[in-house]
């Protein structure tokens, strides 16, 4: 496991990712005109001048376009893309704690994997919070907020895995030297047997 608290300060703010997508996520209305609005609307344009018209529709359909132009994400891509935008953060923090709940010594390999899928996730989302913002479900504040919360995690999990691919690589020298070692001992004796047993074709 990582070995101080310091150390898994990712993890919380993998939750603190988690925590915001979803609720950054939570599926807008979407509203649409209702017969009783378009009755009444039709009702006064009826007992309007003509003069008066042009400026009515004009006014309406200002109206019509501020709560179009409303962001938030639509519940039609509650299936879709929200689902994608929430399984990557839950994605993350669940790579993140089983990278975390690996034994270092015996699992650097698996733990450096988990930090590998992390990173992927990361790079996913911050691509997903760009489109997000193109497609207008979010504001550039809020996705300057989102986007922040991710680089935190990214560039927590490249540090991490800077260290522990040193450390690893560490090992994994050792783990050779120790096999190169029993080998070298193994022809050592395999050698003195042979040697052993000329002395004693000689001897004869």
């Amino acid at each position: 496991m990582a070995e101080t608290t310091k150390d898994f300060q990712i993890g919380n703010k993998a939750k603190d990712l988690l925590i915001y997508t979803f609720t950054v996520t939570k599926p807008s209305s979407e509203k649409s005109l209702e017969s009783k609005d378009v009755l009444s609307t039709m009702l006064k344009l009826k007992t309007m001048k003509p003069e008066e018209v042009q400026a009515f529709c004009s006014e309406a359909a200002e109206r019509l376009r501020r709560s179009s132009g409303k962001q938030g994400f639509p519940k039609s891509t509650i299936h879709t893309y929200i689902r994608l935008l929430r399984e990557t953060a839950v994605n993350i923090v669940v790579s993140i704690q089983m990278a975390n709940d690996c034994r270092f010594e015996v699992e650097y390999d698996k733990r450096l994997a988990f930090i590998d899928e992390a990173l992927k996730g990361c790079n996913l989302m911050l691509q997903l919070v760009n489109i997000s913002l193109e497609l207008g479900y979010v504001s550039i504040k809020r996705s300057q907020h989102w986007t922040k919360l991710v680089t935190d995690v990214k560039y927590m999990s490249l540090s991490w895995k800077k260290k522990d691919s040193v450390r690893a690589e560490s090992l994994r020298s050792a783990a050779l030297a120790k096999e190169q070692a029993k080998e070298d001992e193994r022809i050592a004796r395999v050698i003195a047997a042979v040697m052993a047993k000329l002395n004693q074709d000689a001897q004869r």
